[in-house]
C-alpha cells in the first residue's frame, strides 16, 4: 500500500453517523408503531366469543371456524397484540399457542400460515376488510376501558 494514499476520509467518517442517526431514528419509529394496544392474554376468551357472536348475529355460527374467516380474526388479534408480526416481525410468545387453544387446532404453525395472507386480504377484499372492521369495533367495545386505542 502506497503511504502516500493513506489519508483520513471523514466524509465517509460522517455519512456513517449520519446513517447511524437515521437508524436509531427509525428504530425509535418502529418501538412506537409496534407497540401493542394489549398485552393481557387473558383477553382472548372475550375476543374470541365476540368473533363468535359476530357470525351468531348474522346466522353464520358455521363459518367461524373456515379458513377464511379464522384469518379475519387472526388479524385482529396480531393488529392488538403484536402488529409487528402484520409487518414481518416474529409473534410475540405465547400468542400462537392461545389462538391454536382457541380454534381447537393441534398444529399451531396453521396460525402462522393463516397470519400470512390476512394482511393481503385486509388490503384487497372490501367484504373482509369490512368484517374485520366491524369484528374490531365489537371486540373493543367488548373489552372497554382494557383496551388502549393510539392509531
Amino acid at each position: 500500500m502506497n503511504e502516500e494514499n493513506l489519508n483520513l476520509n471523514l466524509g465517509k467518517v460522517m455519512a456513517l453517523q449520519k446513517v447511524r442517526n437515521k437508524m436509531l431514528e427509525l428504530s425509535c419509529k418502529m418501538d412506537e408503531l409496534g407497540e401493542p394496544m394489549l398485552d393481557d392474554l387473558s383477553f382472548l376468551p372475550t375476543i374470541y366469543e365476540t368473533y363468535l357472536e359476530f357470525f351468531r348475529k348474522r346466522g353464520w355460527q358455521d363459518k367461524a371456524n373456515k379458513v377464511y374467516h379464522r384469518q379475519k380474526l387472526i388479524l385482529i388479534v396480531l393488529y392488538l397484540y403484536s402488529p409487528r408480526t402484520l409487518a414481518g416481525g416474529k409473534m410475540r410468545i405465547g400468542l400462537r399457542d392461545k389462538l391454536s387453544e382457541l380454534f381447537g387446532l393441534s398444529a399451531k404453525t396453521t396460525i402462522s400460515d393463516n397470519s400470512a395472507h390476512a394482511v393481503h386480504l385486509y388490503q384487497h377484499y372490501r367484504d373482509f376488510r369490512r368484517d374485520v372492521d366491524l369484528m374490531l369495533t365489537d371486540i373493543v367495545n367488548a373489552l372497554g376501558d382494557n383496551i388502549i386505542i393510539k392509531d
